[in-house]
C-alpha cells in the first residue's frame, strides 16, 4: 500500500495501479519518456544506471507484456529511489503527464449536502461527507460569511430561525 504525500516511499512499494499508469505514460512519450529519464537518473551519483542496463530496458518492449519503464524504475527503487526522488527526475525530463500519475487524489464528495426548505422552529442538519488521501477540513458558509462554529461535515440548526435563512456553502480542503 502506497501513500502518494509520502517523498519517503520506495518506488518499488507504489500502488500496481499508479505504477500502471506511471509506466503507460512514460513508455509511449518519445523525447520525455523512459530514455531520457534513465538519462537524467545516470547523471545523479547516487544511483547507477549503466548502458548495458538501458539496453535490458530497450529489450523488454519486445516480451508480451514487457515495459522498458517498468524495467528502469525497478531498477533504480532496487537501488533506494524514493518517490520524491522521482519526482525531481520527472520535473528535470519535463513529463507533466507522469507527475500527475504521482500526485496525490483530489477530495471525493460521496455525499452532498441537498437544498432544502424548512419551516421556522424545526430542526436541520446540512451534510456533507467527503474523503481523500489525507485529512479534509470543512468550512461553512452563509453565502460568502463564514459561519462561526461550522467545521465539521455536518451543519445543524436546532432550531432553524428566521434569520438561518440564505444559501449555504461548504469548502473542503486537504490538511497535510
Amino acid at each position: 500500500m502506497s501513500d502518494l504525500n509520502d517523498n519517503s516511499l520506495n518506488i518499488n512499494f507504489l500502488k500496481e495501479s499508479v505504477l500502471k499508469r506511471l509506466c503507460e505514460s512514460l513508455d509511449k512519450a518519445n523525447n520525455k519518456g523512459w530514455r531520457k529519464l534513465g538519462e537524467i537518473v545516470k547523471s545523479d551519483k547516487r544511483f547507477k544506471v549503466s548502458l548495458d542496463d538501458m539496453d535490458m530496458c530497450s529489450l523488454k518492449a519486445l516480451e508480451a507484456d514487457g515495459s522498458p519503464s517498468r524495467s528502469l524504475l525497478k531498477l533504480i527503487g532496487d537501488q533506494g529511489c524514493m518517490v520524491g526522488e522521482l519526482v525531481e527526475f520527472l520535473q528535470i525530463v519535463g513529463h507533466t503527464d507522469a507527475l500527475q500519475c504521482l500526485k496525490p487524489p483530489g477530495i471525493q464528495i460521496l455525499v452532498q449536502p441537498q437544498s432544502v426548505a424548512v419551516i421556522a422552529g424545526h430542526n436541520l442538519r446540512l451534510s456533507c461527507y467527503a474523503v481523500g488521501a489525507s485529512h479534509v477540513q470543512f468550512q461553512w458558509f452563509k453565502k460568502t460569511e463564514e459561519v462561526h462554529n461550522s467545521s465539521s461535515p455536518d451543519l445543524v440548526f436546532s432550531p432553524v430561525r428566521l434569520k438561518d435563512a440564505g444559501f449555504y456553502i461548504l469548502q473542503r480542503q486537504f490538511v497535510q
